[in-house]
């Protein structure tokens, strides 16, 4: 349980994907005027005391020192800052299982191929050994939200088709599964809902109907989108992730997700209709 100095310690102002909620009086309430007011399971984690970890240094290759520092040692400093009984829900990845020719369930080993796999690898099991922790192994996110990235597969894909017009696509046949930014924030309100049964267990986070090939998300944008996509027979792509995985686990505590792919697309759409980008492809 959580004690009653954390609780009292908790902070009340928070941020999470461009949310920010602060107080007045003792009720948290919505600050950013341009998102729009639904329920944040971030206003029940700080009531809980508990502790939400999604910072990290992502996949770019650009910034190797900055992984190891942010994703490995600032993870082991947050771990020394908090009690032993002070709940925490790690935003991990199901960039964690790397190449893998079978399904991957919570219990396959690892084998993670990019820097940023291997540095949450090892943030994961830090906290899982030294703190009392819920990790979610997230599938590949995507979805419009208030600090909309595009460098994730489902948006950069639509953003190019929807842009550009077109879009060049290399190892069509590699899988990937997804995951709606709204259906991630569900799945931290699961875990302060039953931290009882989940905290010290890893926890796929996703849908075994969203197991998804690149050239299966293609078709599903050339539904929405009037462009020409082109399976290139030569080259490469970088990025050599390619699995799929089983939500079995989390489907038995009642978590399932409830926005799929082609909704995402949609409303992908949409938002691409409606703002533009100057610099499309900056983490800020």
């Amino acid at each position: 349980m959580v004690s009653a100095e954390t609780r009292r310690r908790a902070p009340w102002t928070c941020w999470s994907r461009g949310l920010r909620t602060a107080t007045r009086g003792s009720r948290p309430v919505n600050t950013n005027p341009t998102v729009a007011s639904r329920p944040s399971p971030v206003f029940r984690v700080a009531a809980l005391g508990a502790c939400l970890v999604l910072a990290a240094c992502g996949s770019s290759q650009n910034y190797n020192d900055h992984h190891e520092y942010v994703n490995v040692g600032g993870t082991r400093l947050l771990a020394s800052l908090l009690s032993r009984d002070q709940l925490v829900l790690y935003g991990s990845t199901g960039s964690n299982y790397g190449k893998v020719e079978v399904v991957c369930t919570e219990e396959t080993p690892l084998h993670p191929l990019s820097l940023y796999g291997q540095t949450k690898t090892l943030g994961e099991q830090h906290l899982l050994d030294n703190c009392t922790t819920v990790a979610y192994r997230f599938a590949t996110a995507f979805g419009v939200s208030p600090r909309l990235r595009l460098d994730l597969l489902v948006n950069d894909f639509t953003y190019k088709s929807v842009t550009q017009g077109y879009l060049v696509v290399y190892e069509k046949h590699f899988k990937r599964t997804f995951i709606h930014v709204h259906d991630m924030g569900r799945a931290f309100a699961l875990a302060i809902d039953k931290a009882e049964t989940m905290k010290g267990e890893v926890y796929n986070a996703g849908s075994n109907a969203m197991n998804f090939s690149k050239e299966d998300i293609c078709e599903l944008i050339k539904r929405k989108v009037d462009c020409y996509i082109h399976y290139a027979d030569i080259g490469e792509d970088a990025d050599k992730r390619d699995y799929v995985v089983s939500y079995e686990k989390i489907n038995r505590l009642g978590y399932d997700t409830t926005i799929g792919i082609e909704d995402g697309i949609s409303e992908l759409v949409r938002a691409f209709g409606a703002v533009s980008f100057k610099t499309p492809y900056t983490n800020i």
